[in-house]
């Protein structure tokens, strides 16, 4: 049987017992804690850049220039047809930065909630 001493010559032969039965509790708290505050449902953002005459700008590149918390340094490419899709970490207001050969980079706000189903026009401009 295992036993802990809590003082000098007194031993507490529960004492594991307490010690591992509160770092379970703990454990528990902090995993019921992050599922209750966990986004559940994926925020998916969708849009299409294009040039200033509607053609589609393919492989323009877009990244986040701001948002609610510290964001990746990433970017995605856009396909043939201009369009993009990203997740995003949560709902908020954010910053796309576009940018792509021979246009000007431009960055739009986007204010983005759980239930986003809007898609994202960007227009370049030369």
């Amino acid at each position: 049987m295992f036993s802990i001493t809590w003082l000098p010559g007194k031993r507490n032969k529960n004492g594991l017992l307490y010690l591992v039965g509160g770092c379970l509790l703990v454990a528990a708290c902090v995993c019921i804690w992050t599922a209750l505050t966990m986004n559940t449902t994926p925020i998916v953002l969708t849009g299409r850049v294009s040039d200033a005459t509607g053609k589609p700008v393919a492989l323009a590149r877009i990244y986040f220039a701001d948002g609610p918390d510290p964001l990746p340094e990433i970017a995605l490419l856009t396909d043939a047809g201009g369009n993009f899709s990203m997740s995003v970490p949560r709902p908020g207001d954010y910053k796309l930065g576009c940018s792509a050969d021979g246009f000007a980079t431009v960055t739009v706000p986007v204010n983005l909630t759980n239930n986003q189903n809007s898609p994202v026009m960007i227009t370049l401009t030369k």
